[in-house]
């Protein structure tokens, strides 16, 4: 009886082993499969005020905007896209006229960009989001910021502000795809699809944008008096270098936000984080992890 009794407990400890085995397996490959899901971007589209907006998103927890700049697309954050991925669901519309996202037939405007882009997160249940501009697009959120600033948790401006210099207005009267060096043009024939007069659409978009676009401190005061009262945590991102948009504008920005912070990233320009677009390796490397430490001090994780 005795043997007996031995070997049934000795075959119950096998099953409870095999079922352990199966559960620790299961947990794994389903553990693989979640990582896996949250880091598959989808590409999906919206109307938003009668025009097709492209996004694409992924990730999980806390929504995260990113908006790229001028003549880009949002597969200008492709190199921080997984990392962004683990800590929050990543949003990144192409702007309108970029990428795969409809052109409007009304002429170029920031104030508009701004409302739309508010409609495009009404359009995905989206109250609250931080955000993350670069050029076009931080200049596009500190006017969201004028408008709503309720509807963000912390902001991201790298290289954009509410004035440009007189030698960027300049450079940019006379831009175009043509003025590009090979490299980039490859690149604009990329994220837009070989579609070169949606190229040229984009580059007479930007033109517009710099005869209408201020140069004076005076011509922002009201602009500035109104981000003064704005209380949503912000940093700014900015490369000593920067032809069309000098430290001494990012330092207005600074002196005027109420909850600030500014990186100053030695010897770069215009896009200080992009490493492929000559950006600062190191710079662009601890970039990700900069703005999610700021993210979560500013939500007080």
């Amino acid at each position: 009886m005795q043997i007996y009794a031995n070997q049934k407990s000795m075959k119950f400890c096998r099953t409870i082993r095999i079922w352990i085995a199966c559960l620790w397996s299961a947990t794994i490959i389903f553990s693989s499969a979640m990582a896996q899901a949250i880091n598959v971007m989808s590409n999906q589209f919206v109307n938003v005020d009668g025009v097709n907006i492209h996004y694409r998103s992924g990730g999980n927890g806390p929504f995260l905007l990113l908006l790229h700049g001028f003549t880009l697309s949002n597969e200008q954050w492709e190199p921080f896209y997984e990392k962004f991925f683990k800590q929050y669901t990543v949003i990144a519309p192409d702007f309108l006229g970029h990428g795969k996202s409809d052109r409007l037939d009304t002429p170029f405007s920031y104030d508009r960009w701004a409302g739309i882009m508010f409609h495009f997160l009404d359009s995905l249940n989206i109250d609250e989001t931080s955000a993350i501009g670069h050029s076009a697009g931080a200049i596009t959120l500190l006017h969201m910021l004028e408008q709503n600033s309720h509807r963000f948790r912390s902001v991201v401006l790298i290289s954009g502000a509410l004035r440009m210099s007189s030698e960027g207005i300049n450079i940019l009267k006379e831009d175009s795809y043509e003025k590009a060096n090979q490299g980039m043009q490859s690149y604009y024939l990329k994220i837009h699809f070989n579609d070169r007069q949606r190229i040229d659409s984009v580059f007479s978009d930007i033109r517009l944008m710099a005869q209408q676009f201020p140069t004076e401190q005076v011509e922002i005061s009201s602009s500035l008096s109104s981000l003064s009262s704005c209380t949503v945590p912000v940093f700014l991102i900015w490369g000593e270098r920067d032809v069309y948009f000098p430290v001494e504008i990012a330092l207005e920005l600074y002196n005027n936000l109420p909850d600030v912070r500014l990186w100053v990233i030695p010897g770069q320009g215009h896009t200080p984080v992009w490493e492929a677009m000559g950006g600062d390796k190191q710079a662009s490397a601890s970039f990700p992890d900069r703005v999610m430490e700021f993210f979560d001090r500013s939500t007080g994780k």
